[in-house]
C-alpha cells in the first residue's frame, strides 16, 4: 500500500522540486522501475482495490520528461 501511495506523487514527479524528485526516485525506484512509472498514466484507490492506468501512446510521447514551464512556482 505505501508503495502505490509514493507512486501518486511519482505520477506528478514533473512538479517535483529537484531534491524532492531524488528523493522521490530512491523511495519509488527500489520497488519499480523507472520504465514502468513512465507507463503509468494514473493511480486510483477504491474500497479493497488499486486501479492503475497505463498511459496510451500519446500520453508516453507527449508527456515523459517534460519540464514544468512554471518552475518558479514550485
Amino acid at each position: 500500500m505505501e508503495v502505490f501511495k509514493d507512486l501518486l506523487d511519482d505520477v506528478n514527479r514533473e512538479f517535483l522540486h529537484a531534491d524532492n524528485r531524488r528523493l522521490q526516485e530512491r523511495r519509488v525506484g527500489a520497488e519499480i522501475s523507472l520504465r514502468t512509472r513512465q507507463h503509468i498514466s494514473s493511480v486510483t484507490f477504491g474500497q479493497n482495490c488499486i486501479i492503475i492506468m497505463k498511459k496510451s501512446a500519446e500520453e508516453v510521447c507527449k508527456y515523459n520528461d517534460r519540464v514544468y514551464r512554471f518552475k518558479s512556482n514550485l
